[in-house]
């Protein structure tokens, strides 16, 4: 499979016991960043990673998506203070939460 080239943000949230991990996604990219459905188009859904936090000793189900930006203005809530745009092989150099490197290649299909 190829890559996908351009911009990508990395957004979570925790999928409760009534809804899927495809509708958690799209809520948490409406919440976090502003994005509306019809200005997202999902290109890949990869197979959930079980992922061990260091700091708390938890094992995390994630569920990685790709999804292309059809027109999003990044609006942030509440949990954030900024936000840039990165290339993916700029992810190691930064200080992100345990997971997300292998989470995005996840999603990127690699």
């Amino acid at each position: 499979m190829g890559t996908h080239k351009g911009k990508w943000a990395g957004v979570s949230g925790f999928v409760e016991a009534n809804a899927t991990p495809f509708v958690t996604a799209y809520a948490e990219l409406r919440e976090e960043i502003g994005a509306l459905f019809e200005q997202l188009k999902c290109v890949r859904e990869a197979r959930p990673l079980l992922l061990d936090d260091p700091l708390t000793g938890k094992r995390w189900a994630v569920h990685p998506f790709l999804f292309d930006d059809l027109g999003v203005q990044v609006v942030l809530d509440w949990e954030h203070v900024e936000y840039r745009w990165i290339l993916p092989e700029e992810l190691s150099a930064l200080d992100t939460v345990p997971g997300l490197k292998e989470t995005l290649d996840a999603a990127l299909g690699l």
